[in-house]
């Protein structure tokens, strides 16, 4: 036998051996993610010098404030109307508020800062996305219990919604709530991202990040648009067949809906009223990075996409090959981290970028970008601060 024959051998050896490990994600849980990974071409990245991702020369984000917190990870951002409270939702589980005016501190100052002391609100399942309804309730996109309404004045949380009618007439479970937009007329919007359910770590957290990567990594398209009903209770299935369905926003006329789809890391438009009712369209399509949470700045017609990581050159590499990303995912001790986070401005009638903003810091994350009186408010996963930024 020679040498290279041996050398076959052995690396056939490994790749068995290697193919039927579990994952290193969730190599020390208790339950296994069964899903068939698929085959998918993304287009080619486009964050290339000159063309229209080309991040802010300015480093316009440089400028930013950050507001240190005694808790971590403020995902995402609600604000009432009267502007004296913000509200914030935490991996830990719970739901936390803090009073206004800010005190804000340039980066150089941050490790150094005391941090604002946060109230305690409520406990949920796994909360992700947060908004208020038209008489100021808490309405929380929860990740574990489905729909949940806050009603702050009686310090009451109650389920809205955890499950929905599927194409046999039957009630089907809600498995990975994730944002949620009200709207004028109290019709509420939230997308469901996936058919994996967060799994409770060896921390006692309600764990969100490996259904999401394993999602996304095997690019099924199990993610749904839906709608609630608050007057008849229906909760609807507006569209599916999307591969992770995450951050929602209005247009400035309420006429549709805007929402990232992550794992094709584009932006879908879906239209609720007119002529278009019940259409939906790929508004900005190969973007730089996997979007998260979008916001619309209504009096200036701009759509925030907050960027959680930039694309990973290795991973569209793979994504054609399901066999690969399966064999990747179970090499022990091996980490694929997104690129730098960022945030994408684009007009809301047209899709054109108008800007796409990176900062030089390091912010590990970006989850939702926010307007509110003529400010940005960024939220993050994994970090005990949240950052402030005017609108340019």
């Amino acid at each position: 036998m020679t040498q290279n024959n041996i050398l076959i051998i052995i690396i056939f050896v490994l790749i068995t051996y290697i193919a039927l490990l579990p994952s290193f994600s969730i190599m020390f849980l208790k339950y296994q993610i069964d899903l068939e990974f698929q085959s998918y071409n993304p287009k080619q990245n486009q964050n290339k010098p000159g063309e229209q991702y080309q991040p802010d020369p300015d480093n316009y984000l440089n400028n930013a404030e950050f507001v240190k917190l005694d808790v971590e990870g403020p995902e995402s951002i609600a604000i009432p109307k009267d502007g004296k409270k913000i509200y914030f939702a935490l991996k830990t589980g719970s739901i936390h508020s803090l009073a206004t005016p800010f005190i804000t501190v340039p980066r150089k100052l941050l490790d150094q800062a005391l941090p604002s002391k946060t109230e305690y609100v409520t406990t949920c399942g796994r909360p992700l996305g947060i908004t208020v309804d038209n008489d100021d309730n808490l309405i929380i996109a929860d990740s574990v219990k489905g729909l949940l309404k806050f009603d702050i004045k009686l310090n009451q949380l109650s389920i809205l919604t955890s499950s929905y009618i599927n194409s046999n007439k039957t009630h089907s479970k809600l498995n990975f709530v994730n944002d949620v937009i009200v709207g004028n007329d109290d019709m509420i919007y939230f997308t469901d991202s996936t058919s994996i359910a967060p799994i409770l770590d060896n921390t006692g957290d309600w764990n969100t990040l490996i259904p999401s990567m394993y999602t996304m990594f095997a690019s099924v398209n199990h993610g749904k648009l839906l709608s609630f009903n608050p007057k008849t209770k229906e909760t609807k299935v507006l569209m599916d067949g999307i591969k992770y369905s995450n951050g929602v926003a209005f247009d400035p006329k309420e006429e549709s809906i805007f929402f990232a789809e992550t794992g094709g890391c584009r932006v879908y438009r879906y239209w609720i009223k007119g002529i278009n009712k019940g259409k939906s369209e790929v508004f900005i399509d190969n973007l730089p990075g996997y979007p998260d949470g979008v916001d619309v700045d209504f009096s200036e017609g701009k759509l925030y996409i907050s960027i959680f990581g930039g694309r990973n050159w290795f991973v569209d590499l793979i994504h054609p090959y399901p066999i690969i990303k399966n064999l990747v995912l179970r090499i022990p001790y091996l980490k694929i981290k997104p690129q730098k986070p960022g945030i994408v401005v684009a007009d809301t009638q047209t899709g054109k970028i108008l800007n796409y903003f990176q900062s030089s810091y390091e912010i590990p994350t970006i989850t939702s970008t926010i307007e509110h009186n003529g400010k940005i408010m960024i939220g993050n996963l994994l970090s005990d601060f949240f950052t402030i930024v005017k609108k340019k």
